[in-house]
């Protein structure tokens, strides 16, 4: 579920759930966030399916994963812990993070990760500090 919903295909997506695949508590919104610098009409098709069938706008990123969120993994040092909206900020994606505010996404959820020095950061602050002010303004 997590690779069909980080590749943007809602075909495969459909097939998962159809055969039981569970959305409902996952965090897939942030795996389809993760990475994605243009929002396409299929993404967000995707999107809009996922948050139908259960899927939590506000998941964080890898959250399911205690491996993941091991202070030795350098890749979680990096990425620390972020949602779909903070992604979306980071990349630069106006589009998605319309969409994703559009279904109800938490603008006051604070996220962590090296870029922010792992200092607690809300959505507002992340956009402001990485220069993104068309998108601290959607905020």
């Amino acid at each position: 579920m997590q690779q069909a919903a980080s590749t943007g295909s809602l075909g495969i997506l459909k097939k998962l759930v159809a055969h039981e695949g569970a959305t409902a508590g996952t965090d897939l919104v942030a795996h389809l966030a993760f990475g994605l610098r243009q929002l396409t009409k299929a993404r967000l098709e995707g999107l809009h399916f996922l948050v139908d069938h259960g899927a939590p706008v506000d998941a964080y990123y890898m959250s399911q994963s205690k491996a993941w969120r091991s202070p030795s993994n350098p890749v979680f040092a990096k990425y620390g812990q972020q949602n779909a909206l903070h992604l979306a900020i980071s990349e630069g994606n106006r589009d998605l993070v319309k969409a994703l505010l559009a279904l109800g996404a938490n603008k006051e959820l604070e996220i962590f990760s090296l870029k922010t020095g792992l200092r607690q950061t809300t959505p507002s602050e992340l956009a402001l500090f990485l220069g993104r002010d068309d998108i601290a303004e959607l905020l």
